[in-house]
């Protein structure tokens, strides 16, 4: 059970929220709250709010950051109604995606709860187990879950669509994992124990923290394989920086990412040391449109996954032998777990089983739990079906698509794409396990308002180029633009004196002694001495 600091500093995250909104920017303020969040919040307990989840550790750091943004969005609204108050900078207008597209997936994952609880209204029964139906209840509930999930990414979009939002983003999970190392050294040496020290429960079993004759360190998080995945991000964060830093800063962004691979290959996590090895070296070495391209292959795959596994043409028997060991053994009884609860999921394959337990697989007669859940894939496809599974991860991988069709594109930043890589290994992981954070939605917010701000960008820019391109002889005019103003209407010419026609300048101006001839052709002006003759 969790004690009494676990209790305390739940109840006092929002007051911090509100602390960090009132000292930083709206941006730096919405990441630290749910970075933190997820790093320093106990994994169990929470408080039931009144028609609201449980304020646990994911609910707590979004709805207080969204709870601030508003207040304050409302705050610069009204206080610009009686004078020339600034208001907050938006950096995104609106709460919702440019994209139809992904308000269309938004719109499916909402609604897709209804739809399953429409269709799973009756109990199912193995043997002494019973399993209720689903009401609306259910789907309301499901449904509010949802739309809190969703809350980092609507505020990642909207507050943090500049590139230096990258920048600051990325710096954030290094610096953080950067202090992480200190108690995770603690725990590889003296075994995982801050957890129980500080919240006096652990998150999960003492056995699972055994791991090639040593200890993998969770710290204050829920899984010793969370902590790694989350690490292996800010290695590849950490890379993306060095390969950006200035001259005399190198060295020393080129050492973090350094440290920060080397802890993490004393953590004893094999999936979370190959996620680092197969994008680092791309986030520090590789050109922006070669990182756009493996994001967007990245998630291809993962879109294609379950559609392999069900068809048996990934290679999950060849993977296992190629590892070998204790931990073949355990990547062996999760593929054998996927196949049992792929099998019960294809039994209500559009709109899945719902919860309660529902997709899981049971002992006919005994009722005893036979399956293990672990990746988020497989969860969707069971609870969801196949609508929530292509709503879910589409809206996911969306922003890395979006990014590969701008990745020629020379204000492109090479942050932004090796935040791509970043959310790339964390949708891989989502496969073996289940690191759908917060950071996961608020990372995919980012990178749609960081396409969304090159896509709306990319008219002016191919103006001004139109503009600077200089027109051959023969050439015929450039189209005007139909979004530029029309031109004002010319007014009658003014008035000129009978005369000569005007002579060329310099040269007529030096004839009359106005200029004297120089650098330039202009070394004087009129009345300057002339120059002496003979």
């Amino acid at each position: 059970m969790p004690n009494l600091v676990a209790q305390i500093v739940l109840l006092a995250w929002p007051a911090l929220t509100v602390l960090l909104f009132l000292r930083l920017p709206a941006s730096k303020a919405i990441v630290a709250t749910i970075l933190l969040g997820l790093m320093v919040l106990p994994t169990r307990g929470g408080f039931d709010l009144p028609l609201l989840p449980p304020l646990d550790r994911f609910t707590a750091p979004v709805l207080s950051a969204l709870l601030c943004c508003v207040l304050a969005v409302g705050m610069a609204k009204t206080s610009g109604r009686g004078g020339a108050a600034p208001a907050a900078p938006l950096h995104r207008p609106g709460w919702l995606p440019d994209s139809p597209l992904q308000r269309v997936l938004i719109a499916v994952m909402l609604l897709q709860p209804v739809a399953t609880a429409a269709t799973n209204g009756e109990a199912v029964v193995y043997g002494q187990k019973v399993l209720p139906g689903l009401s609306l209840y259910d789907a309301a509930a499901v449904t509010l879950e949802t739309a809190i999930a969703l809350v980092p990414m609507l505020l990642g979009r909207r507050y943090l669509s500049r590139p230096e939002d990258v920048d600051m983003l990325m710096r954030f999970m290094v610096g953080a994992l950067l202090i992480y190392t200190i108690p995770i050294l603690y725990e590889v040496r003296m075994s995982p124990q801050i957890h129980f020290m500080v919240y006096g429960f652990r998150p999960s079993d003492f056995i699972q923290a055994l791991r090639g004759g040593g200890y993998r360190p969770l710290v204050l998080m829920n899984h010793g394989l969370a902590l790694a995945t989350l690490m292996a991000l800010a290695i590849v964060a950490a890379a993306s920086l060095a390969s950006v830093a200035a001259p005399l800063k190198k060295g020393l962004a080129w050492a973090k990412a350094v440290w920060l691979t080397l802890v993490l290959l004393l953590m004893n996590s094999l999936g979370a040391v190959f996620l680092a090895a197969a994008a680092a070296p791309f986030a520090g070495f590789a050109r922006r449109p070669l990182q756009a391209t493996v994001a967007a292959a990245l998630a291809a795959m993962v879109l294609l996954y379950p559609l392999s596994r069900a068809y048996d043409l990934f290679p999950t028997q060849q993977i296992v032998s190629a590892i070998g060991g204790q931990r073949a053994a355990s990547l062996d009884y999760r593929f054998r777990n996927e196949d049992i609860l792929l099998d019960k999921a294809i039994e209500k394959p559009i709109f899945g089983w719902g919860g309660w337990a529902r997709n899981r697989v049971f002992h006919p007669e005994t009722g005893r739990d036979m399956s293990v859940t672990d990746g988020t894939w497989i969860i969707s496809l069971g609870v969801g079906g196949i609508v929530g599974f292509i709503s879910r991860f589409g809206l996911l991988v969306a922003p890395l698509f979006m990014l590969w069709r701008l990745r020629n594109r020379p204000d492109l930043g090479a942050q932004t794409t090796g935040l791509a890589l970043v959310l790339a290994i964390n949708l891989v992981d989502l496969l073996p396990n289940s690191s759908q954070w917060p950071l996961t939605w608020l990372i995919v917010g980012v990178l749609t308002g960081q396409a969304e701000t090159l896509r709306a960008a990319a008219p002016a820019a191919a103006a001004a180029a139109r503009r600077m391109t200089p027109r051959r002889r023969g050439q015929p005019p450039p189209r005007p633009d139909p979004d530029a103003p029309a031109p004002a209407p010319a007014g009658p010419a003014p008035l000129r004196r009978r005369g000569p026609p005007a002579e060329a300048e310099p040269e007529a101006a030096v004839r009359r002694g106005a200029v004297r001839p120089g650098l330039g052709g202009m070394a004087g002006r009129r009345g300057a001495t002339p120059p002496r003759r003979g």
